[in-house]
């Protein structure tokens, strides 16, 4: 994360704890398939005083298609301390630097304008249409199946908890 580096060797490199991460997309009818190679890539696209959005993309090398994209969102903090510190500023000069930085920055701005007003949750996102309800419900309901009653679930579906790896090696 050289974004944080002031080339300053007196100034401690903060720590970058992730906050959250912002809707991992992936691009409509394309399969991760297992048997061919990606290359993962990010770039910092937003900077607050003490925060940061990096964007991810993972992209299939054969035909350079990006096929997942987020947002990670990171806080800086003190290593000694544990509270927030101030991170360089970013000047986007790219046209596709000025669009992630405009978007990111428009986002922000609804969460903090939502958070001010108290409404915390859901800050930026529309509500959602018939069709999304349905398709979230009954994911939900096939969690729920598949928590509760494992014999009973769909043959393809998985939990989350049970993709975790600890090590690769």
């Amino acid at each position: 994360f050289n974004h944080c580096d002031d080339d300053d060797p007196e100034t401690r490199m903060p720590h970058l704890v992730t906050a959250s991460v912002d809707r991992i997309r992936l691009h409509q009818g394309t399969a991760i398939a297992l048997d061919q190679n990606y290359a993962m890539s990010g770039q910092v696209s937003w900077v607050g005083s003490s925060s940061l959005v990096i964007h991810m993309k993972l992209t299939r090398e054969e035909d350079a298609v990006d096929v997942l994209k987020a947002n990670f969102t990171f806080v800086a903090r003190d290593v000694t301390t544990g509270k927030s510190c101030k991170i360089n500023q970013l000047l986007p000069e790219s046209e596709e630097e000025k669009k992630l930085f405009q978007a990111a920055d428009d986002k922000i701005s609804a969460m903090k304008k939502a958070r001010a007003t108290g409404r915390s949750s859901g800050a930026g996102i529309p509500p959602m249409n018939s069709t999304s309800k349905a398709l979230a419900q009954e994911l939900l309901d096939q969690g729920r199946l598949l928590q509760d009653m494992p014999g009973l679930a769909v043959g393809d579906a998985v939990l989350i908890s049970q993709t975790r790896r600890e090590t690769m090696i």
